[in-house]
């Protein structure tokens, strides 16, 4: 009988059970992905991201009621490949997420820190979020890592925050590609699997109903969204309650999280960072192509997380401002960490009236369309396509609320966890 708070089981159990049936869950793969060990981990300097990992899970476990306590195991493989899961397994839950994913976060946000004393001088062109956000700290290497250290913490939270939301909102028991034992040998869930991998973004073929997929994935980032945020304000008030440690990174957290604008703000950085981090390569994606996806557009992703969260209730001040901010010091971090943006065109008189956004509306979407970069994922660019995001969203939420009774019947998750964020407002 599991004591309370124990929120793993055994790891050799997944361990043997995947090496079983890898080839039904990740088709294609020729060898069975390894799990890091503790040496592994320690040489890698990823050890922290475990045991934070097992927090992660171990604070969703607690507040599960009793009778739907299920074992939730969560582990780092050793793979030199972007990605992460949720499985199924007879036995327990994995939430599974790739060394080189956590890897490069890390590497992410490491830029991050380094382009701050550039970004942090004055401009007459717009205003300067991260002076703000800055205040009077230190422009110091020392100072400075740790407002990289935050958004790898923001964002490796929101990663295993999505595939918690898998499992705790029945999304695994109602739709999911199948794998591994046959019908006879499985539970009532089935053993299944829920990716987030690099190539789901990618232009290809899935089976079955390929918006519910992306009405679950939807729900996930939301969700995951509502975690993270609550983690982020308890963490926000711990720092601020706590006067006795005074080192580096505390005194750095603690100015970054000090109100509700700078917290936001953090938030949606760590976010964007997250889901831009799944991104093969540094492109808009087409709308039109949505059939052919298991997982939204990356903008719809973003833009829907942070609109669904902001309109419920708790965001004030500069909200709309720092979501546009955010994704703008994500996608310089992540330029940065792949060598830089491209250089744009030379503007000709062909692409001129494009370019300068100033044409016909037909040519500024057009234009959104061809994005080569997230150079120009902005609220402000946005705006050039919000009648084929609207209509996506639109899409998106009527399924959902289709499949949501279905799903919430296999939830585990108590009612302070749901967040019926797709229903219309009585």
């Amino acid at each position: 009988m599991k004591k309370e708070g124990e929120s793993t089981t055994n790891t050799g159990y997944l361990i043997k059970w995947i090496r079983s049936n890898y080839k039904q869950l990740w088709p294609g793969r020729k060898d069975c992905p390894k799990f890091m060990g503790v040496n592994a981990l320690i040489t890698s300097q990823l050890i922290g991201y475990q045991k934070f990992g097992e927090a992660l899970v171990s604070r969703i476990y607690d507040a599960l009621d009793n009778d739907k306590r299920v074992p939730l195991q969560f582990a780092i493989l050793d793979l030199e490949e972007v990605g992460a899961w949720v499985l199924r397994s007879p036995k327990c839950y994995g939430i599974l997420i790739t060394k080189k994913l956590v890897s490069k976060i890390v590497g992410i946000c490491n830029e991050a820190s380094e382009a701050m004393p550039d970004a942090l001088k004055p401009s007459d062109k717009r205003p300067n979020f991260l002076k703000l956000l800055w205040d009077d700290l230190p422009v110091a290497e020392n100072y400075l890592m740790h407002f990289g250290n935050l958004i790898a913490y923001i964002a490796f939270t929101f990663i295993i925050h999505h595939e918690l939301a898998h499992v705790g909102l029945g999304h695994l028991g109602s739709i999911c590609r199948q794998g591994a034992l046959a019908e006879d040998e499985a539970d009532s869930q089935g053993n299944v699997i829920l990716d987030e991998l690099a190539g789901v973004v990618s232009e290809r073929s899935v089976s079955g109903d390929a918006l519910s997929k992306q009405a679950f994935e939807t729900d996930a980032d939301v969700h995951g969204m509502f975690y993270t945020r609550s983690l982020l304000r308890d963490k926000a008030q711990q720092l601020r309650d706590n006067h006795t440690n005074n080192g580096i990174m505390e005194h750095v957290w603690r100015t970054l999280l000090r109100e509700h604008d700078q917290e936001q703000l953090m938030l949606f950085i760590g976010v964007a960072v997250a889901v831009l981090s799944l991104s093969p390569h540094l492109d808009s994606d087409k709308f039109e192509t949505t059939k052919k996806r298991t997982h939204p557009p990356v903008p719809s992703r973003l833009l829907l997380a942070f609109h669904a969260t902001g309109s419920i209730k708790g965001y004030t001040g500069k909200y709309w401002e720092n979501r546009s901010a955010a994704i703008a010091v994500a996608i310089g971090a992540i330029a940065r960490f792949n060598g830089g943006l491209p250089e744009k065109k030379p503007e000709t008189d062909d692409n001129k009236s494009s370019n300068s956004r100033q044409g016909s509306n037909d040519n500024a979407i057009l234009d959104a369309r061809s994005w080569r970069t997230l150079d120009n994922l902005s609220i402000i660019d946005a705006s050039y396509r919000m009648q084929e995001i609207g209509e996506y969203w639109e899409d998106l939420v009527k399924c959902l609320r289709e499949i949501a009774p279905k799903s919430l019947k296999n939830s585990i998750f108590p009612q302070m966890l749901l967040y019926n964020w797709y229903r219309p407002r009585s």
